[in-house]
């Protein structure tokens, strides 16, 4: 069976203000495009889940891609389901606040619910997906709507823009998605999106922001120069879609004796800054401190805090710029890092 993952764009993104848990409620507008990915299920043979892909690479493990976790996800609850060859042929952009990777999980769900008849109704799909990701309920409805929360929160929207051709322009900057959120000072607008999108189209260019276009253009201004210039060609709106890129997470360790004390490794190979760079919260999790220079270049695959003194950091490294196995120590909470041996 092949399912075709659309994407979508943001129409207007406010973020109102920063949650308890570490996160920030938001209001947007979600809105489905036609550029779609291609997924295609089968039941495996064998004992094991089979995954292949083409088209745009995608970065990471096999086992940290999302259509793979969705599987595992709905396994736990119907262990009934069989092993699986599954293929992704990936064409919408990552890290270009298009929820390409969100899609391709939500779709995966729908997938597996009608090849194997698990009868599994809208809302539940829409729970599982939640598990996934805030943006992966919205491809369960895939229709307009207006998101607030973190973004699960949906409601149906009556808006078209049928009679408009929709152009999308990737320039291939990858926007840190922390970094953006550091920027931002969290306010609620003076008018809710919900009212601006009512609008005609027109008053959309003087009303409906995307709240990451203030710190984003003016850190990368190609990104500033491409909006003003579909502008110039005759464009009705034009906005950036979403925050960028994302952060993953490739090792997490606590602190021996010091509940809600974490340290997280993270990754963006895009961004030379966030890669290798240790960071720390004390508070579970809310906030979050980077480490001054991490490991300059790499990927941080491991993580071990040395239970007798917890400013040293033991981690593992993977990278071109870093000599492969390499093992690196730090007794600063990780601002500075040594290499300590060899595997």
């Amino acid at each position: 069976m092949l399912l075709f993952p659309n994407c979508k764009i943001n129409l207007g993104l406010h973020i109102l203000n920063k949650r308890e848990d570490g996160f920030h409620n938001l209001e947007t507008v979600f809105y489905p495009i036609a550029l779609k990915d291609a997924l295609e299920i089968i039941p495996s043979p064998g004992s094991y889940i089979a995954f292949s892909g083409s088209g745009l690479t995608v970065d990471g493990k096999e086992d940290d891609n999302i259509c793979i976790k969705a599987y595992h996800l709905l396994k736990r609850y119907f262990p009934q389901l069989p092993f699986i060859k599954m293929h992704l042929h990936k064409v919408i952009p990552m890290g270009a606040g298009l929820g390409g990777g969100s899609a391709d999980g939500a779709f995966t769900l729908q997938l597996l619910n009608k090849k194997f008849n698990l009868e599994l109704s809208v809302q539940q799909l829409i729970d599982y997906a939640l598990q996934l990701g805030s943006d992966c309920p919205f491809f369960i409805i895939n229709k307009p709507c207006y998101a607030t929360g973190r973004g699960e929160l949906l409601e149906g929207i009556d808006i078209t823009l049928a009679g408009y051709k929709i152009v999308i322009v990737n320039p291939g900057i990858h926007v840190n998605t922390g970094w953006a959120f550091s920027q931002i000072t969290p306010a609620e607008p003076q008018k809710k999106l919900k009212e601006i999108i009512a609008q005609p189209i027109a008053t959309w260019k003087a009303e409906l922001i995307n709240d990451f276009e203030a710190p984003v253009f003016e850190k990368y201004p190609a990104i500033k120069n491409i909006k003003e210039e579909l502008y110039n060609k005759g464009a009705v709106y034009a906005a950036m879609s979403g925050s960028g890129s994302t952060l993953d997470v490739l090792a997490l360790a606590a602190v021996p004796g010091q509940p809600g004390t974490l340290y997280a490794a993270l990754n963006d190979p895009t961004q030379d800054d966030a890669r290798g760079r240790v960071y720390k919260t004390i508070d579970g999790g809310a906030t979050w401190l980077p480490s001054d220079n991490g490991i300059a270049g790499i990927s941080v695959r491991a993580l071990r805090i040395d239970p007798g003194a917890p400013n040293r950091i033991y981690a593992g490294a993977a990278g071109l710029e870093v000599t492969p196995g390499g093992v690196y120590v730090s007794n600063d909470s990780g601002a500075n890092w040594n290499l300590i041996s060899i595997d």
